[in-house]
């Protein structure tokens, strides 16, 4: 078993209250869900008939099989298929943006805590699937075309590919998922592995994306073929919404929210409401004439608004009766597509969904989507949160040994992680002086108080205007000390930039920054292999996870 350690999210910035409550179980956060996240539940739980016609399963299984073969997904995915048109097994869902190059580490993580679901459902004898939806209707291209890499010489560097591969093509918005990747493909490839130090395990990377990021292939595809080939042997079956067929197959869904557009604007308007009293936040805003729907004109992917007792699409004239709506629903569902508050509606008319995997975002949103849930008479699935991982390498590791700090120093800021890591290193005699000398002031300061006073009761303000004068002066001459000490020492403030790169590139969580390849290419396969064996679908920390090379 690998090193791990858990760091509570109550410890990390920036985390909400919603998310942090649901993760506490507080009942408080939990009255905007249908059930608490506890393998309990999620083994108790009953998935009710559907209030109108669903696709059978075969169809859907039928639909699935040709989706996977095109991916070259392997028989272990066809086997799960196989499993999923059983009439009692039920779906882990999980998804997201089909983003370049398998996109940042969380897409693996919620893969991995499906996967692991749908594994501890299977041992306790329910038939179980892990499913990714591979979101590909959205149309922010500079979204899933952005990397962030990081080499040990060149450093850490942010990346827009959307140049490199679209440059020239029209600004309209168009769904991603479709997207066919021109000859520039292979350029953006090139680019991308030279990013990555060379290692043992870096052909089997060039091969995962060469073989998957090609000209002609989609994102949609490309992501398929390439997290198929990571996952290879898990069963994770991957689906696209894009599909034809997949459009209609929900076109049933696509006319119960045009019929009911008011009632469930009205709905959502009103559950923001009680969010907001509760002191929670609304993930999704909830604009004036909105609806849960986009609708392509003209090829453009446009939010669908009310308008009078009809419809028009933003930034657009056009308007539409709601018998013209209905009517191109039914003769091309493939014009419509869900906002991310009516998509889980869609992912549960088509799966037998038990429980769904996300983040902090999504569970916030699902706060929302809740009273959908009610509107469209389903019972809501179980919202589990994603495993969350910081992937520490042996450079790393020893960095932070050495230096005395540990990840949690990483959220002090670059000045503080500096001091610490000077006074841990014994390098600045000065610095503990100047600790020295602010007791000292403060102390004599303290004293003079009391006497101040008895002269005239005026001076007390005075003393504390200059007991802050004096602190800032200390405090300015303290961070020029570890300025300079820092300028003296390069190679400890290497060490501190290695650590807060690959740690926490950019300011942010590695998870949310960094993709899987280099961390492929640097421990291979195994690195999956630890990242499944590590992931523990009951605990909610953020958890740290020592990598080791292969001996």
């Amino acid at each position: 078993m690998p090193k791990v350690k858990d760091i509570p999210f109550c410890r990390i910035p920036n985390q909400s209250a919603l998310f942090l409550d649901y993760l506490s179980l507080s009942r408080t956060a939990l009255r905007y869900y249908q059930q608490a996240p506890t393998l309990k539940n999620l083994r108790n739980q009953r998935l009710e008939p559907a209030a109108f016609p669903r696709p059978s399963r075969s169809e859907i299984a039928t639909l699935l099989r040709r989706q996977n073969e095109s991916y070259g997904c392997d028989s272990a995915t066809m086997h799960q298929i196989e499993v999923l048109e059983k009439p009692d097994s039920i779906a882990i869902l999980t998804g997201q943006q089909v983003g370049l190059f398998g996109g940042p580490l969380y897409t693996i993580y919620k893969a991995v805590t499906a996967i692991r679901i749908a594994e501890e459902l299977r041992k306790n004898g329910s038939p179980a699937a892990a499913i990714f939806w591979m979101e590909g209707e959205d149309h922010d291209l500079a979204e899933v075309t952005r990397c962030t890499i990081f080499h040990p010489r060149a450093g850490l560097k942010s990346i827009d590919y959307r140049n490199v591969l679209f440059k020239g093509a029209d600004a309209t918005p168009r769904s991603v998922g479709h997207l066919r990747f021109p000859d520039k493909i292979r350029e953006a490839v090139s680019d991308y592995l030279g990013s990555i130090s060379d290692s043992k395990w870096k052909p089997e990377v060039q091969y995962l994306l060469e073989s998957a990021y090609r000209p002609g292939a989609t994102f949609a595809q490309a992501f398929a073929r390439l997290l198929g080939r990571i996952f290879h042997g898990t069963g994770l079956i991957f689906y696209d919404p894009q599909a034809p067929q997949a459009k209609r197959l929900t076109a049933n869904i696509v006319r119960k929210a045009l019929q009911d557009a008011p009632a469930i604007h009205a709905a959502l308007v009103e559950r923001d409401r009680e969010l907001q009293a509760a002191g929670f936040h609304s993930q999704v805003k909830i604009p004036e004439n909105s609806t849960v729907l986009f609708f392509m004109v003209d090829g453009e992917r446009r939010a669908l608004e009310r308008r009078n007792s009809g419809f028009g699409v933003k930034n657009r004239d056009c308007v539409f009766r709601l018998e013209e709506m209905l009517a191109a629903a039914e003769q091309n569902p493939e014009r419509f597509s869900p906002n991310v508050l009516l998509r889980p509606l869609i992912q549960d008319y088509l799966f037998p969904t038990a429980a769904y995997v996300g983040g902090s975002s999504e569970l916030a949103y699902f706060a929302q989507i809740e009273v959908l849930y009610k509107h469209f008479g389903r019972p809501m699935p179980v919202l589990w949160p994603r495993n969350s991982f910081t992937l520490i390498e042996p450079e790393t590791g020893s960095v932070m040994e050495r230096l005395g700090i540990e990840f949690q120093d990483g959220f002090l800021g670059r000045e503080l992680l500096t001091e610490k890591a000077i006074r841990n290193s014994g390098l600045s005699k000065a610095l503990e002086i100047t600790d020295q000398l602010q007791e000292l002031l403060d102390d004599t300061l303290t004293d003079l108080g009391p006497e101040l006073k008895s002269i005239e009761a005026s001076l007390a303000h005075a003393l504390e205007t200059a007991r802050r004068k004096i602190r800032h002066n200390t405090q300015s001459l303290r961070s020029k000390i570890i300025r300079m000490e820092g300028a003296q020492n390069a190679s400890l403030i290497s060490a501190i930039d290695l650590f807060l790169n690959r740690c926490f590139p950019n300011q942010n969580l590695q998870e949310r920054q960094l993709g899987i390849h280099p961390f492929y290419a640097g421990y291979g396969p195994s690195v999956m292999a630890e990242l499944l064996s590590a992931a523990d679908i009951e605990n909610f920390a953020h958890r740290l996870l020592w990598l080791e090379k292969e001996t």
